[in-house]
């Protein structure tokens, strides 16, 4: 568009944060594309996380931004407290049901100074200390439920699969 700039951003998905009005403004703007972080479909989940957001919330506003005519993007983890793989599989169904434009699963990594990395300290599930080994693809704790090599399998199985319904779905 002639004298405006085309830019991505970040959204919360919350019903008292986002509304059509809002979704409009920004594709004025010179929005085209948002980026929600999901993190995860299970209820319970997003709870522990204190993430602050409902299921019913995530699916408001991928409905919301889709109708604004804007492209969608969104993240999520696996290996957060409380995943189990039955959780991250409602994860894979979310996945699917909002149908996100583009999207990607992480793994959870309990960075010094968060509450997860407090939590994962007090339980002793931090395996790997050396920060340079951290990354987003590379679980260095484990959870309750899940070793690190289970979260790892888990993520590359929850990305293979949502992107094989996307496809299968986009042709």
């Amino acid at each position: 568009l002639p004298g405006k700039v085309a830019f991505k951003t970040q959204f919360r998905v919350n019903r008292a944060l986002l509304d059509e009005a809002l979704l409009a403004r920004a594709k004025a703007a010179g929005c085209w594309a948002v980026f929600y972080g999901v993190e995860s479909g299970n209820q319970a989940v997003l709870d522990l996380m204190k993430k602050g957001t409902t299921l019913d919330e995530i699916r408001r506003a991928f409905d919301l931004t889709r109708r604004a005519g804007l492209t969608t993007i969104a993240s999520f983890m696996v290996g957060n407290v409380g995943d189990t793989v039955h959780t991250v599989a409602d994860t894979v169904r979310l996945c699917r049901e909002i149908a996100p434009d583009e999207f990607g699963f992480a793994i959870a990594t309990p960075l010094p100074g968060t509450a997860l990395h407090r939590l994962a300290r007090e339980k002793g599930w931090i395996e790997i200390e050396d920060l340079r080994d951290y990354s987003e693809f590379t679980p260095v704790a484990r959870n309750e439920a899940l070793t690190r090599d289970e979260i790892r399998a888990l993520r590359d199985w929850a990305d293979r699969t949502a992107r094989a319904h996307r496809d299968l779905h986009r042709k």
